[in-house]
């Protein structure tokens, strides 16, 4: 055997297996697609939690494909923040009585309809009463909102200076603030200093509630910010660890969480909260990925049940809720939310589609559809929905080379190009040595 030849022999045998295209056939579970589906025209379909939850990350084994067996492209999106805007209210006035302070506020004219206030403030330990109340004409006023503003953080690590409400088109805002324990009569019960004025009531107090800017927040009305997908456990399983904390297992969740709400029925409470993932149900597998605060406070209007995170890359989650010496909450529930995902693609006509997911050896796809329809919100926003019809298990899944087979054939060939290349290059030194013996006589 010359050399070049077995050469071009081994490079033949140690070339990797070809990458095989998905078929259905490949995947396990299977839903047709419902809806109305206009030729040449995207369409998107937001995929329910069972889809999420049994695919791999990057959606690496979720594959479209059309009556014909033709494989679709598509391009995944979560759906995204819609763009708000911020700007700073126009102090005309403030003033001091019974009822505590009154601030007057502008709505600057090239400002929309707004649905929250922000109070900027570097002030500690205050807890303030809140009534928000706005007017057409400066003189008829309506009441917008009651809450709180509060800063606890000598003894607790919470604060809010932030209000929610109903949005408005008002241009005029009244904001009355009033101490839940009223200062001694020498403090300074308030001080803010904006756009070069500065009202204050003078007092002997070192640290006033002092006001850098109050600013508005528009654009999309609370709820429609960023649309979530929820999940909700009732009574889940919880123990008890060695230090008190409380566990508590959500199992395989699979999903690119966001954010974790509890339902507690204590009346008052307030507890550190973790959430722990894994890739494996064993207690040694897992690790924090998030931390927070929940809190129902007494005298506080609103409570703060939420733990928000980035979405962790572990499919089992369980939540630890540190007790200290305090007794466990009562809980009732959890819930975990995460980011609405579309999936986009742009069906041909006279053809009827099904999504296939759930395989084991199946690479990402990368289609050039991500390029052709990018992440617009404002442009994603007006195509079609349509929807998946029941989730059912593919009778004809019959998944190709898995991958202990797969590694097994790779170990096979690598053995026999190294037995072909030691015995080519025996059979190569053999006939040069046999050569030149014979030149030699």
């Amino acid at each position: 055997m010359k050399a070049r030849h077995l050469l071009l022999l081994s490079l033949t045998l140690m070339a990797p297996l070809p990458g095989q295209a998905a078929v259905p056939t490949d995947l396990r579970l299977l839903a047709p697609m419902v809806g109305e589906l206009t030729p040449d025209v995207p369409v998107r379909l937001p995929l329910p939690h069972q889809v999420i939850a049994a695919t791999k990350p990057g959606f690496a084994d979720l594959r479209l494909f059309d009556d014909q067996g033709l494989e679709t492209p598509y391009v995944v999106y979560p759906q995204s923040a819609p763009p708000s805007y911020t700007f700073a209210f126009e102090v005309l006035s403030y003033s001091q009585g019974e009822e505590g302070d009154t601030i007057v506020l502008l709505r600057p004219q090239e400002a929309g309809p707004f649905w929250e206030l922000t109070v900027q403030t570097t002030a500690r330990d205050f807890h303030k009463t809140v009534r928000l109340q706005a007017s057409h004409d400066h003189t008829t006023w309506v009441e917008v909102t009651t809450d709180a503003l509060f800063d606890f953080s000598s003894h607790l690590d919470i604060r809010k200076t932030t209000l929610a409400f109903t949005e408005t088109d008002a241009p005029y805002l009244r904001l009355l603030l009033k101490d839940v324990v009223p200062p001694p009569a020498d403090a300074t019960a308030l001080q803010l200093r904006y756009g070069g004025l500065d009202f204050a009531v003078r007092g002997g107090s070192l640290k006033p509630f002092r006001i850098d800017r109050i600013s508005g927040r528009g654009g999309n009305p609370p709820g429609t910010a960023q649309v979530y997908d929820t999940m909700t456990f009732d009574q889940p399983e919880t123990r008890t660890d060695a230090q008190g904390n409380t566990l508590v297992r959500l199992g395989r969740v699979n999903l690119p969480v966001a954010q974790l709400t509890l339902t507690v029925d204590n009346p008052y409470y307030y507890r550190r909260v973790e959430l722990w993932a894994a890739d494996t149900d064993r207690d040694d597998a897992y690790h924090q990925v998030a931390s927070g605060a929940v809190y129902k406070l007494p005298g506080v209007v609103t409570a703060d049940t939420a733990l928000r995170m980035t979405p962790p890359q572990a499919p089992y989650l369980r939540v630890k809720i540190l007790n200290g010496d305090n007794p466990t909450l009562r809980l009732q529930q959890v819930e975990v939310a995460w980011v609405r995902r579309h999936l986009y693609f742009i069906p041909a006509a006279g053809r009827r589609y099904t999504l296939y997911f759930g395989g084991e050896q199946q690479r990402a796809p990368e289609y050039e559809l991500r390029r052709l329809l990018p992440a617009q919100p404002t442009l994603l926003e007006h195509y079609a929905t349509v929807s998946l019809g029941d989730i059912q298990p593919h009778a004809r899944y019959d998944p190709r080379l898995a991958s202990g087979s797969r590694r097994q054939v790779e170990q096979t060939l690598l053995t026999v190009v190294v037995l072909v290349l030691a015995g080519g290059l025996g059979w190569w030194a053999y006939r040069l040595l046999k050569a030149a013996t014979r030149t030699g006589t």
